[in-house]
């Protein structure tokens, strides 16, 4: 959805061209992916998305961005998220490229690209979900859409009161389960089980389901998928529940 460009086809930018755009610069210092990287603090340089999105003319009607990774994560960036994060494209770490940190530091290369926040607050909160930062890595794929597009698949079909625990737990589901988890051509691929078969595990077994999403390993001891501690009862009740009213294959 960018301006000149036919709709569904992919546009490449240099990273030369990028550097050439207007940059911001801030010290991380609250940045998980930096965290795992040995590095709690650093510099970084980049353009702001909401920048970036109205200097290469994405259409006024995109309402969605996502950041699809090299291991198929994918983070979902809605417009809303964007003006109240004003999200990164780092381009620089410590005035080096992503590779050239990286080999100055003996660490793995976090790019081609990498998201992060000058200072990241929660802007909103579901029972014990807390808005949570989309920081993807190895990212090399932008793609401007609409949210119709990317949460229209997945919202609960029927009428729910707004505060019930299938409107809360898909208010959930769609920030964080569908990074990896994907209903079509909506969501990441990076777990390779589908909205269909988590909605099939919620549906014949609730406890099991409940118990991984807050704690995988306590299910199997091979998982990798993070947990999700801080999560009460409640909330994975609510989880449980938009899962078991969607439809499985």
């Amino acid at each position: 959805m960018i301006a000149g460009v036919p709709p569904s086809s992919h546009w490449f930018i240099p990273y030369q061209s990028l550097l050439s755009l207007p940059q911001v610069e801030t010290t991380i210092v609250e940045d998980i992916n930096f965290n795992e990287l040995h590095t709690p603090r650093a510099k970084v340089s980049g353009v702001e998305l909401s920048v970036l999105a109205r200097i290469i003319g994405v259409l006024a009607n995109s309402d969605m961005m996502n950041a699809l990774c090299v291991d198929r994560y994918q983070s979902q960036l809605p417009a809303e998220y964007v003006v109240a994060h004003h999200p990164i494209l780092v381009l620089k770490i410590n005035g080096l490229s992503t590779s050239q940190w990286a080999a100055a530091t003996k660490n793995q290369d976090p790019g081609p690209y990498m998201i992060t926040y000058p200072d990241f607050k929660p802007s909103f909160k579901v029972l014990t979900h807390q808005d949570m930062p989309q920081e993807p890595t190895e990212m090399f794929l932008l793609s401007f859409g609409t949210q119709k597009d990317q949460f229209g698949p997945i919202t609960p079909s029927g009428h729910f009161p707004t505060d019930s625990p299938v409107v809360l737990g898909f208010a959930i589901a769609k920030e964080n389960c569908l990074r990896c988890h994907n209903h079509g051509t909506a969501g990441g691929t990076k777990a390779g089980r589908t909205w269909s078969t988590l909605a099939a595990h919620a549906r014949h077994n609730p406890v099991d389901f409940a118990n991984y999403v807050h704690d995988p390993r306590r299910v199997d001891s091979k998982a990798t998928m993070p947990g999700n501690p801080a999560y009460d009862q409640a909330t994975l009740a609510a989880i449980t529940a938009y899962f078991q009213a969607f439809p499985s294959e």
